[in-house]
């Protein structure tokens, strides 16, 4: 017994002078203090810089040559173009992925996102250790950071597949990895966030907003290339976001005028919204309303940059008649009034973005612009699609569903959901994701829908039908191949 309580203490002395003689050669050894903000002021002030920091900024950047750096995947799903001549798109088109404005857009995207995921992470790290904050006051702070950390996480999975822990590491995450990260964060951040809508909560994110991501983020780690049913679980997310009535459609007014789409074109503050970024820019969207040609129009023409995110023809085709999204001066528009010298003169265009002349029918002279994030129909949308794969086509699948069809169509929402109700789960599914493209073409998720549902939107037989992706091809009559999915990783 003594022997062995003779060996424990000589143990122990000699693991204390191998600590110490450690501690001796580390010469330039400091202790990190514990870090904090100064004051709850300057913790504030952190948390609202990620509002405009790494993916919220990126959604209002906008070139003069190039265009809209996020509508890279609309330009890579074949689905929409640009009057760009020069930089990612000539490339994008061509699903030249190598070319050097690809990679340059890359390494732009990927920067900016890990400038919002670090600044969060300073967030994380020192408001738990700022005096002045209650325990809930710091949880909300930490929760809203968890949000922006996942959202700019979010945005390099379906970018890039995946992302590394830290901005410089050469070793990437596996996809599943990636996205239990980006779940972890945000059941934190539903868990701390406040069940308000956008606008009662001062224009930052909520519970609910955290509910939108993550019911998004389930479609997709379901669908290609992971394929982890998340199905059920992303209903029970987003089933409180419609239970709460915290967040409506827009309503329709009395003519196309002031129709549902143009009340979201101008309003931010309408409660469809769950999440809007606002922002200044020397550039606005507005500048890529028109087609290149506007530059000879005295009324629009010191503005105009072009048009740069036309959709092409099949996608107009996804509209049916009747349908208020597919007419003019809605979502898009094909005409403008040049002249009026006793005799009314319209110029005729290709389709571009009427829904970025966000401050009334012309371009506005104000840099102030915003994009919305998240709108309730996207959840309806997505509520829809996932309690049809868990449950199949029930009363509140067709409902959901119903609802966001029969705003923008003359069908009563009883007769379309009669119709809607007797499809199989796979034709429903495929309705729902029709609907997807006719309402949310600005979410610019063309290309991320593609691959997760593994189908491509393709017009024959007078009708718009979803084909096998392998069978697919784009605009120019391209195959799509794995490679397509992704923009290339930029080295460290």
């Amino acid at each position: 017994m003594q022997y062995c309580t003779k060996t424990k203490i000589l143990i122990f002395i000699i693991g204390v002078v191998c600590l110490f003689s450690c501690q001796n050669e580390t010469t330039d050894f400091v202790e990190n203090p514990v870090k904090a903000y100064s004051d709850t002021i300057a913790a504030n002030t952190a948390v609202d810089a990620l509002y405009a920091t790494g993916l919220p900024q990126l959604y209002l950047s906008a070139d003069q040559e190039y265009g809209i750096p996020l509508a890279w995947g609309s330009y890579l799903s074949g689905l929409f173009e640009s009057e760009a001549t020069q930089g990612y798109f000539p490339a994008l088109e061509k699903q030249n992925l190598e070319d050097p404005s690809v990679r340059d857009l890359a390494k732009q995207i990927y920067t900016s996102c890990f400038d919002g995921i670090e600044a969060a992470d300073t967030v994380i790290l020192q408001i738990p250790n700022t005096s002045g904050f209650t325990p809930a006051e710091q949880a909300k702070l930490v929760g809203e950071a968890k949000f922006f950390r996942a959202f700019n996480r979010f945005y390099l999975i379906r970018t890039f597949g995946s992302f590394p822990d830290e901005r410089h590491a050469s070793a990437w995450l596996s996809m599943e990895k990636a996205y239990l990260k980006v779940e972890k964060d945000l059941l934190d951040a539903i868990a701390t966030l406040p069940e308000k809508n956008f606008q009662e909560n001062n224009s930052h994110v909520t519970a609910f907003t955290a509910r939108a991501l993550l019911g998004d983020v389930y479609l997709h780690m379901s669908g290609k290339p992971l394929q982890k049913n998340k199905y059920e679980q992303a209903a029970a997310i987003l089933r409180p976001i419609i239970r709460s009535e915290k967040h409506h459609l827009a309503a329709n007014g009395a003519n196309e005028t002031v129709s549902a789409i143009n009340t979201l074109r101008t309003t931010p503050t309408n409660d469809e919204y769950l999440y809007v970024v606002y922002g200044e820019t020397s550039l606005t969207r507005a500048s890529f309303a028109f087609p290149k040609m506007a530059k000879n129009w005295e009324n629009v023409k010191e503005h105009v940059a072009f048009n740069a995110f036309k959709p092409i023809q099949a996608f107009m085709r996804c509209y049916a008649d009747g349908d208020i999204r597919g007419k003019d001066r809605q979502y898009f528009h094909t005409f403008f009034k040049v002249k009026d010298e006793g005799k009314t003169i319209f110029e005729i265009f290709d389709p571009a973005p009427y829904f970025w002349l966000a401050s009334g029918t012309d371009i506005a002279a104000s840099n102030k612009q915003y994009w919305g994030i998240y709108r309730y129909a996207e959840v309806l949308l997505m509520a829809a699609e996932a309690i049809a794969h868990s449950e199949g086509v029930t009363p509140e699948t067709v409902n959901y569903l119903a609802q966001v069809r029969a705003r923008s169509t003359s069908d009563s929402q009883i007769e379309l959901s009669k119709q809607l109700s007797v499809l199989s789960v796979n034709k429903f599914i495929e309705e729902v994701w029709l609907e997807r493209l006719r309402e949310l073409p600005y979410e610019m998720k063309q290309l991320s829908d593609i691959l997760r549902t593994d189908h491509y939107p393709v017009y024959k037989d007078s009708t718009l039908q979803f084909v096998p992706l392998q069978e697919a091809g784009t605009s120019q009559d391209k195959l799509f191949n794995k490679q397509s999915f992704f923009l290339p990783k930029p080295t460290p």
